[in-house]
């Protein structure tokens, strides 16, 4: 259910509510899954510097000079995917239940959704060959059934985290499929469409030299961000909410838009690549 500010004539309308609310978790999934992105690759970088004390980070990825052996490459490639699940994880798990709750939660509802989609779809990818579990996979020269074995995993978890962000999402719609698709459809397909430009944007203002393979692979991770909002909705419908939380939200989510011109303005001031080491 939601509660928010009223209109200059005291009244809110249902349309204009679930209006609001398209708004605000649109917003909210843009920030939290660029957080996910870039918490992401700075776990790569902490994982170089861990091993070769020297590389920089850019917007979608971190390089490195020189060349690690098998099991060190393993461990740069597994572990931004092995802290975005586990941290996407920790976000839904611990997400508030209070019976009123501000636009920040829903932005956390967001960055737990995209960080725990990485990790399980780096997994469910494995048998193409492309995304770091395959890098992992081919560094440690892993038989073949293994990727499909991983592929099996990331499919399961991917449908527990669907089931998962339905029961987190669920007292905020009061059972009407009309307030789900504001939170969690429309807010997944428009922020793709931005996310999508926005890593474009960033893939031409930089001279990385990522290979085009690599390049396809994170426009790719970008399109699977916010699955996970569409993905529950089957599991809302099967479910009646054992509470409700009121979502208090204001007529412009002020704090999330300033809040993503620093990540967009931290992403471009990464562009030439922040070097450490």
């Amino acid at each position: 259910m939601i509660v928010s500010r009223p209109a200059h004539d005291g009244r809110t309308t249902e349309h204009q509510s679930r209006r609001l609310l398209a708004l605000h978790s649109t917003v909210a999934a843009v920030l939290g899954s660029g957080v996910t992105v870039l918490v992401h690759e700075a776990t790569h970088l902490v994982a170089v510097l861990g091993l070769v004390g020297q590389g920089r980070l850019y917007p979608y990825g971190a390089q490195y000079d020189g060349e690690l052996d098998g099991v060190s490459t393993a461990v740069v490639a597994l572990a931004g995917p092995a802290v975005s699940l586990a941290l996407g994880l920790a976000l839904l798990l611990t997400l508030s239940r209070a019976r009123v709750v501000g636009p920040w939660h829903l932005v956390r509802l967001w960055c737990g959704a995209s960080s725990y989609v990485v990790g399980a779809g780096y997994l469910f990818i494995t048998p193409f060959g492309a995304g770091d579990t395959a890098i992992a996979a081919q560094a440690l020269d892993l038989p073949a059934w293994t990727a499909f074995v991983a592929a099996a995993a990331g499919l399961a978890l991917c449908l527990l985290g669907a089931r998962l962000v339905a029961s987190r999402a669920l007292p905020l719609t009061d059972q009407d499929d009309r307030i789900a698709r504001a939170l969690l459809l429309h807010p997944a397909w428009i922020g793709t469409v931005v996310n999508l430009g926005l890593m474009l944007a960033y893939l031409l203002g930089s001279d990385a030299g990522f290979p085009l393979g690599q390049q396809v692979a994170v426009v790719s991770g970008y399109v699977v961000l916010l699955t996970l909002g569409p993905w529950s909705l089957p599991y809302l419908a099967r479910r009646s909410p054992t509470s409700r939380t009121h979502l208090r939200l204001g007529r412009v989510p002020v704090v999330a838009l300033l809040g993503l011109a620093v990540l967009i303005a931290v992403n471009l001031a990464l562009l030439p690549g922040l070097r450490i080491g």
